[in-house]
């Protein structure tokens, strides 16, 4: 149990930082059970939710995820946000719904940014983060994937 003053002690956070790394959903549920505001975090369906609020209690919780083993088994199925938000995928169908984010973030991301190859003139970004090279008349994400590739300044 947290502290008198709703803090994690350090040995919650050692046990978290320790955490066998087969064991992903029951260290999100323990983080969840010493999180501050009960109603900032949640679970459905393999998709979890932590949002800190700004409390200190609760990102010292998150760090000590992100040190653990769990932490480096979760990495490329969460998404971390400024402002403490950090949403994570342990289902398949979760992981598939955080991919469908990650998507939009790219594509939004990408249509901000120049979409056009200055030197080659060849290779152009598509809304969805994916390129078009006119001259293979093929589809690859990173213009140097292209086979007619030759360095240049990219954008």
């Amino acid at each position: 149990m947290p502290d008198e003053y709703g803090y994690p002690t350090e040995e919650e956070l050692e046990r978290i930082e320790s955490w066998d790394p087969q064991d992903v959903e029951g260290c999100l549920r323990f983080i969840g059970e010493l999180w501050h505001w009960q109603d900032w975090w949640g679970e459905k369906d393999g998709l979890w939710v932590f949002a800190t609020g700004g409390w200190s209690g609760n990102e010292s919780l998150l760090h000590a995820l992100k040190r653990s083993l769990v932490g480096h088994v979760i990495h490329g199925s969460s998404l971390s946000l400024p402002g403490g938000l950090l949403i994570i995928a342990t289902g398949k169908k979760a992981r598939k719904k955080l991919e469908l984010v990650f998507d939009k973030i790219r594509g939004w991301a990408w249509s901000h940014v120049e979409t056009v190859c200055r030197t080659c003139k060849f290779w152009e970004r598509e809304e969805n983060g994916r390129g078009y090279c006119r001259m293979s008349e093929a589809f690859t994400y990173s213009h140097q994937s292209c086979e007619y590739y030759e360095p240049c300044e990219e954008f």
